[in-house]
């Protein structure tokens, strides 16, 4: 399988299902009118200003004020104050997806987000250093014996075998595995596999870990 030219980000339990934004591509001589040097403020202040202002507009926002589709949910949690956010949603080597919004509410594991921009951006060493594209590059592009992101499970199979470790969580989207014998963990999101990593990872220690076995 080729590698994609784009790497999508885990986005376990995040969901953006509320509304669209279209992607807006931002120049890169117009890099400083959205955002600053430092991580800790990121946003510039005229923009931060029109991100709580489109916020604001959410006819959700308030307390109490619970969209429909939660209303029979004992666990909707509804966010009591604005906070602006931003995740990366994939990348290449030449572009950053970066999504911005807020959290009007939370479920358990879930997280509801109103998305306020869907913004490309280059990947310039401004962009690079604020957004620490390093640890993405490291994270998702990695790979072992040709398995790496964008891979089926069935494909890391194949290459792997069975005999692996996997760790049993909430999410039916999500599974965990270790290869011991590769000293190797691989993070799967709707059967397919989004990063690998060396080393044993900490849910080993957990109840909820099974052994597979190799099949004969």
């Amino acid at each position: 399988m080729a590698q994609n030219s784009w790497y999508k980000t885990v986005n376990i339990g995040q969901h953006f299902n509320l509304n669209y934004v279209e992607e807006e591509t931002v120049p890169e001589e117009q890099i400083l009118n959205f955002f600053t040097g430092e991580k800790d403020h990121i946003f510039h202040p005229d923009f931060m200003a029109e991100l709580e202002e489109a916020a604001g507009k959410w006819e959700i926002i308030g307390e109490g004020n619970i969209p429909p589709d939660f209303r029979n949910d004992p666990f909707y949690v509804p966010e009591k104050e604005v906070k602006i956010e931003y995740s990366v949603a994939k990348f290449s080597g030449s572009k950053v997806n970066l999504l911005v919004f807020f959290r009007f509410g939370s479920s358990r594991w879930h997280s509801y987000n109103g998305l306020l921009k869907n913004l490309i951006l280059p990947r310039t060493a401004f962009i690079d250093s604020l957004l620490n594209m390093e640890h993405y590059d490291n994270l998702y592009k990695k790979r072992f014996r040709g398995i790496g992101h964008g891979i089926s499970a069935s494909e890391m199979e194949t290459e792997l075998g069975r005999d692996y470790f996997e760790y049993l969580g909430q999410s039916l989207q999500l599974r965990n595995i270790y290869y011991g014998k590769h000293n190797l963990e691989i993070y799967i999101q709707d059967v397919t596999v989004m990063y690998i990593k060396e080393g044993r990872p900490n849910w080993m220690d957990s109840d909820s870990v099974v052994k597979h076995k190799q099949d004969e």
